[in-house]
């Protein structure tokens, strides 16, 4: 992702589905077919890109769309998939959505308005440090969030390095093969 963002490319749609580990345990991105180039890259063209593209309807998928992204598509920059990050970021950990609404309308209120989750009462060891990652990746704000993916991995080598790449790994491999 930060490469995309580096050459202004915003994918969108950034949930589990859309991301693969490799054998060398490098993340691949998928599925770029809602992604547009950032206003800053795209001058007057995104205008008529979302015109077309937006009719009414949502783009993305609710459980990991960022709130600006709900209101208006054009507004998706960096920082909305930044949050989408922190929502697969949370699924992938919990094995659930950040907010399970039973409609497509109640699940964006719910990104919007209901207080963040908070990781460790799904699962009580994951450290304060990254629950703190967490928590800023999903502010419903996109000042609030990190600015960049560079800040989000800076944050998450750090955690890392105290904790332990294994100690993730294994957590995450662990429970989705418990899971099923």
């Amino acid at each position: 992702m930060q490469y995309a963002h580096e050459q202004g490319v915003i994918h969108r749609d950034i949930k589990p589905g859309n991301l693969l580990m490799d054998a060398s345990g490098k993340v691949k991105v998928l599925d770029l077919g809602l992604a547009r180039m950032s206003s800053s890259q795209s001058g007057s063209q995104d205008t008529q890109t979302t015109a077309i593209t937006v009719t009414g309807s949502v783009m993305g998928t609710v459980d990991y769309m960022a709130p600006e992204q709900a209101l208006n598509s054009s507004n998706a920059d960096e920082r909305s998939d930044i949050y989408s990050l922190g929502c697969t970021f949370y699924h992938l950990v919990t094995g659930e959505v950040m907010y399970a609404g039973t409609t497509v309308m109640e699940t964006l209120i719910a990104h919007r308005e209901n207080p963040l989750p908070t990781i460790t009462d799904v699962r009580d060891n994951v450290p304060q440090e990254l629950e703190a990652i967490f928590h800023r990746m999903v502010a419903k704000h996109q000042d609030d969030r990190f600015q960049t993916m560079e800040q989000v991995i800076s944050q998450m080598e750090t955690c890392i390095a105290e904790f332990g790449y294994s100690w993730m790994m294994r957590r995450l491999i662990d429970e989705n093969r418990a899971r099923g």
